[in-house]
């Protein structure tokens, strides 16, 4: 794959990402639902790695996250292994918001992207992008920090 290609690739991803987000929590506004789901995928973050895994500013996230404390539907604690850093988690009732359709936004957005697509290259390119989610999470660096093997 060419250079130009993949970074079109993931930038087309992230924007489908941040879709699926808006249509899983529509009355969330701003990055508000895209903070709320990556939280309720990857619990325990700082805001600095809210920031390095959907690709807003660190302010960004803040205010989304202030927003959504004031909601009620993000908490936060000291970090027990760094009691200087404080970490973020989607509360009981942010995580309920997701239950209703927990990834069918995400998958009818893929079926619409990937609609000239055969069924069975279909399926082939979904079981890719979980392969390929594995792999770049295993070699992330702020992932590996916070949960070492």
């Amino acid at each position: 794959m060419e250079l130009n290609h993949l970074i079109y690739v993931g930038r087309r991803l992230t924007q489908s990402g941040h879709l699926a987000a808006r249509l899983t929590f529509p009355d969330l506004v701003g990055a508000e639902s895209v903070v709320l789901a990556d939280l309720l995928g990857q619990r325990f973050s700082t805001v600095t790695e809210i920031a390095q895994r959907i690709g807003y500013t660190q302010g960004r996230v803040s205010t989304a996250v202030a927003a959504l404390r004031e909601a009620g539907l993000v908490g936060s604690r000291v970090d027990e292994k760094d009691g200087r850093k404080t970490v973020l988690f989607a509360s009981e009732l942010g995580s309920s918001l997701g239950e209703d359709q927990p990834d069918q936004s995400a998958e009818g957005i893929l079926d619409h992207i990937l609609a000239g697509v055969a069924e069975s290259d279909r399926e082939m390119i979904k079981h890719a992008l979980e392969i390929l989610h594995d792999a770049l999470k295993a070699t992330d660096p702020a992932v590996r920090e916070r949960f070492p093997s």
